[in-house]
């Protein structure tokens, strides 16, 4: 109640601040760390209303492939997707890496995919309805996890993060809101897990200019009218690439994630 009051008297306040009709923002990570999510929501939107006049507009975060939370909470606004973790139960197949420490276990042996499959993979997937899309400049959480397995990416390029922005930013999400227009990137200073569109040495601003590109792109063309072509594309050629050795059920689960992708 306390942290609710804080944000409400010295964040929410800010005229400054994201709105969506007149409602601050507020996204909440990992639901289900909460005892009782659906008595927070009404205890905060008590407090917003009943202190400080506010409504508030609740955004929850959705893990791609959680089989435990595939609806948005009662009494939340909206979700948002969360990644690229998602990539863990896409089916993708790994890269395969070298353990040049002979002690290390076969466990150690750090997770890599290939990032520019990921995004196509990303692409052909239907969006949740009133579940913003999320993106990600790619994933690297290796200095979290010295001498332990981490997830990591290959072909983590500003051209590849900006046509999956490009994508998402065509998304049919089942808002009717004007101001319900959100993407969200992931992240803009995370360098502890590698996925930050900050400037840095090795790329510069290239990340921030793939970020503009991407939005003045479809602010003058809209989506391109090849659009649905383009993710049935994307999906036949994720499905050429996914390992056999995957089960059945994997793949169906893949499928059905994409099929309204490939209908005519």
């Amino acid at each position: 109640i306390e942290h609710m009051r804080w944000l409400c008297k010295n964040v929410f306040s800010d005229k400054r601040y994201i709105r969506i009709s007149g409602k601050p923002v507020f996204a909440v990570y990992r639901v289900a760390l909460f005892p009782d999510f659906k008595n927070t929501i009404q205890i905060w939107r008590k407090v917003a209303k009943e202190e400080f006049n506010m409504e508030l507009y609740l955004v929850e975060t959705m893990f791609p492939g959680d089989p435990t939370h595939t609806t948005i909470t009662e009494g939340i606004d909206a979700a948002m997707d969360f990644q690229p973790i998602g990539v863990m139960v896409s089916g993708l197949p790994q890269i395969n890496v070298r353990n040049l420490d002979p002690q290390e276990k076969e466990s150690d042996k750090p997770t890599v995919y290939n990032y520019s499959d990921y995004v196509d993979y990303c692409c052909a997937q239907e969006q949740t309805k009133r579940c913003y899309p999320c993106v990600s400049p790619g994933f690297d959480n290796s200095p979290r996890r010295v001498g332990r397995t981490f997830l990591s990416f290959t072909e983590q390029t500003p051209d590849n993060f900006g046509r999956w922005l490009f994508d998402a930013l065509c998304r049919k999400t089942g808002f009717t809101d004007s101001d319900e227009n959100l993407v969200f990137i992931n992240a803009w200073n995370e360098w502890a897990e590698g996925n930050h569109i900050e400037p840095d040495q090795k790329w510069g601003h290239a990340y921030l200019k793939a970020t503009k590109e991407a939005i003045e792109k479809y602010n003058k063309n809209g989506c391109p009218n090849n659009y649905d072509a383009q993710k049935k594309e994307k999906y036949e050629r994720i499905v050429r690439i996914i390992s056999p050795e995957k089960d059945k059920l994997q793949k169906k689960s893949i499928y059905n994630g994409c099929k309204n992708a490939i209908k005519n």
